[in-house]
């Protein structure tokens, strides 16, 4: 038997990523999951201000602006630590979830 399945890429910070669809049972492909941790994913610019860097390229600064949420995740069926991030949330949306690590 063939499963086909479609993912919608997305661009972010230049790179491209596919979203998962709900062709896939993520309660049989993960497990149980439980949050390792959850931290704000901020965007960086060359920092013109400061003397460039050995290879030529200029220190990077953040912008202050948050892309998304990277958030990683414990699998007991993988057995192993899953990173993602989340975009379109705030860290105060994710905060109000209530998710406890």
């Amino acid at each position: 038997m063939a499963i086909g399945l479609k993912f919608n890429k997305q661009k972010i910070l230049g790179k491209d990523y596919r979203d998962i669809t709900e062709a896939l049972q993520l309660d049989q492909l993960f497990g149980k999951l439980t949050l390792r941790e959850a931290k704000p994913l901020f965007a960086f610019e060359d920092d013109l201000t400061q003397s460039r860097n050995p290879d030529g390229s200029y220190p990077q600064a953040s912008t202050g602006e948050i892309l998304g949420i990277d958030v990683d995740l414990r699998s007991d069926v993988q057995s192993e630590v899953i990173k993602f991030t989340i975009i379109g949330v705030t860290p105060a949306d994710f905060d109000g979830l209530g998710i406890a690590f």
